[in-house]
Protein backbone atom coordinates (compact mmCIF):
# COMPACT_ATOMS: atom_id res chain seq x y z
CA UNK A 1 0.00 0.00 0.00
CA UNK A 2 2.83 2.47 0.51
CA UNK A 3 4.35 2.23 -2.94
CA UNK A 4 1.17 1.95 -4.43
CA UNK A 5 -0.43 5.17 -2.63
CA UNK A 6 2.11 7.39 -0.86
CA UNK A 7 5.02 7.19 -3.32
CA UNK A 8 2.95 8.08 -5.83
CA UNK A 9 0.93 10.79 -3.58
CA UNK A 10 4.46 12.11 -2.20
CA UNK A 11 7.04 10.47 -4.19
CA UNK A 12 6.02 11.54 -7.58
CA UNK A 13 5.93 15.14 -6.05
CA UNK A 14 9.51 15.60 -5.20
CA UNK A 15 10.20 13.34 -8.59
CA UNK A 16 8.05 16.35 -10.39
CA UNK A 17 10.41 18.94 -8.63
CA UNK A 18 13.66 17.35 -10.09
CA UNK A 19 12.63 17.37 -13.60
CA UNK A 20 13.51 20.05 -14.97
CA UNK A 21 17.40 20.19 -12.95
CA UNK A 22 17.70 17.07 -14.85
CA UNK A 23 16.97 18.24 -18.40
CA UNK A 24 19.06 21.14 -18.19
CA UNK A 25 21.85 19.19 -16.47
CA UNK A 26 24.55 17.58 -18.46
CA UNK A 27 23.87 13.52 -19.28
CA UNK A 28 23.96 11.66 -16.34
CA UNK A 29 25.02 8.23 -16.33
CA UNK A 30 21.70 6.33 -16.36
CA UNK A 31 22.30 3.74 -13.26
CA UNK A 32 23.10 6.85 -11.16
CA UNK A 33 19.92 8.59 -12.72
CA UNK A 34 17.76 5.66 -11.91
CA UNK A 35 19.25 5.90 -7.88
CA UNK A 36 18.38 9.68 -7.86
CA UNK A 37 15.33 9.01 -8.90
CA UNK A 38 14.53 6.33 -6.56
CA UNK A 39 15.86 8.03 -3.62
CA UNK A 40 13.99 11.10 -4.51
CA UNK A 41 10.72 9.37 -4.81
CA UNK A 42 11.35 6.89 -1.42
CA UNK A 43 12.04 10.73 0.46
CA UNK A 44 8.54 12.05 -0.66
CA UNK A 45 6.50 8.78 0.18
CA UNK A 46 8.34 9.26 3.83
CA UNK A 47 6.91 12.94 3.77
CA UNK A 48 3.52 11.45 2.86
CA UNK A 49 3.75 9.09 5.92
CA UNK A 50 5.10 11.66 8.04
CA UNK A 51 1.71 13.53 7.12
CA UNK A 52 -0.43 10.87 7.47
CA UNK A 53 0.86 10.17 11.23
CA UNK A 54 0.14 13.74 12.30
CA UNK A 55 -3.00 14.47 10.31
CA UNK A 56 -3.77 11.07 11.91
CA UNK A 57 -7.20 12.83 13.71
CA UNK A 58 -8.14 15.47 10.85
CA UNK A 59 -8.59 12.71 8.82
CA UNK A 60 -10.37 10.44 10.68
CA UNK A 61 -12.93 12.83 11.68
CA UNK A 62 -13.32 13.30 7.92
CA UNK A 63 -13.22 9.84 6.94
CA UNK A 64 -10.27 9.89 4.46
CA UNK A 65 -7.46 7.81 4.15
CA UNK A 66 -4.20 7.58 6.05
CA UNK A 67 -2.02 4.87 6.58
CA UNK A 68 -1.96 4.75 10.37
CA UNK A 69 -5.59 4.43 10.42
CA UNK A 70 -5.13 1.45 7.61
CA UNK A 71 -2.42 -0.17 9.94
CA UNK A 72 -4.69 -0.28 12.99
CA UNK A 73 -8.08 -1.59 10.80
CA UNK A 74 -5.63 -4.28 9.39
CA UNK A 75 -2.67 -5.14 11.85
CA UNK A 76 -3.90 -3.35 15.32
CA UNK A 77 -4.00 -4.93 18.50
CA UNK A 78 -7.75 -5.33 19.81
CA UNK A 79 -7.36 -2.51 22.38
CA UNK A 80 -5.93 0.35 19.46
CA UNK A 81 -9.28 -0.81 17.08
CA UNK A 82 -11.55 -0.34 19.89
CA UNK A 83 -9.96 2.87 20.38
CA UNK A 84 -9.71 3.76 16.72
CA UNK A 85 -13.53 3.18 16.68
CA UNK A 86 -14.45 5.39 19.52
CA UNK A 87 -13.09 8.16 17.80
CA UNK A 88 -15.81 8.24 15.36
CA UNK A 89 -17.52 10.89 17.33
CA UNK A 90 -14.57 13.19 18.30
CA UNK A 91 -14.30 16.56 17.43
CA UNK A 92 -10.57 16.91 15.82
CA UNK A 93 -7.89 17.86 18.23
CA UNK A 94 -9.39 16.84 21.20
CA UNK A 95 -8.99 13.15 21.21
CA UNK A 96 -6.66 11.78 24.13
CA UNK A 97 -5.28 8.90 21.73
Amino acid sequence: MVDRVHRVCGGALFELACVASWLVAPPLDPVVLDCVQESISRLGATFQIVDDLTDFEWDQARGRHNLLVLWITHRGSVDERRRLESLDSVTPGTSTW
